[in-house]
C-alpha cells in the first residue's frame, strides 16, 4: 500500500490500483522481448497499446483501464519533457504515470540485478533527488522526502 502521506499529497483515489498496476508492468527484463525479436519500442509500442486497449468494450468507462493505460503509456515520460513516447512535460503527464515512474526508478536502484549490486536506500534517494535518474515532479520528490523513513523500513523488510 502506498504511504497515506503520498496519497494525501497527490490527491489520488486510486492508490491501490496504481500500486497493483505498477507491479504488473515491473516484470524482469530477462523476460522482456528483445529488439532482435521485432518488438516495437517507444512510440510504436505505445501506439499499439493504444489501439489494443481501445478495442476493449467500455474502455472509456472503466477507471481502472484508464489508469492502466496512463501508466503503461506514459511512465517513461519525464517532468522536463525529455521522455517518451510522446514527449509530455510537467503536468501533461498523468500523476499515476509520474508516481509509477518514480517508484520504478527507486525499485531499480535498490534491487540487485545481474549487472549491478543494489544501492542502499540512502544512496537511491540521494541519486533521485539529485536528478541523476531523470526529472521528476517536485511535489513527488517532496513526497519521497516526507516518506523516506517508512520507505527505508519497507525496503529492509523486503530484503530480509
Amino acid at each position: 500500500m502506498l504511504p497515506e502521506a503520498v496519497c494525501n499529497r497527490i490527491h489520488t483515489n486510486h492508490a491501490d490500483a496504481v500500486e497493483t498496476l505498477s507491479r504488473l508492468i515491473g516484470f524482469p527484463s530477462v523476460a522482456a522481448p528483445q529488439p532482435q525479436d521485432g518488438y516495437p519500442y517507444g512510440k510504436p509500442a505505445a501506439d499499439a497499446l493504444d489501439f489494443m486497449l481501445h478495442q476493449l468494450e467500455d474502455f472509456n468507462e472503466q477507471p481502472l483501464l484508464q489508469t492502466a493505460y496512463e501508466i503503461t503509456r506514459w511512465h517513461h515520460e519525464r517532468w522536463d519533457g525529455r521522455g517518451y513516447p510522446d514527449g509530455l512535460k510537467g503536468d501533461e503527464i498523468p500523476i499515476s504515470a509520474q508516481l509509477v515512474a518514480l517508484a520504478d526508478v527507486y525499485d531499480a536502484l535498490t534491487s540487485e540485478r545481474c549487472y549491478k549490486k543494489a544501492f542502499s536506500h540512502e544512496k537511491a534517494v540521494q541519486m533521485i533527488l539529485n536528478g541523476e535518474c531523470g526529472a521528476f515532479n517536485p511535489l513527488l520528490l517532496q513526497c519521497l522526502t516526507d516518506v523516506q523513513t517508512d520507505l527505508k523500513v519497507q525496503l529492509q523488510q523486503r530484503t530480509q
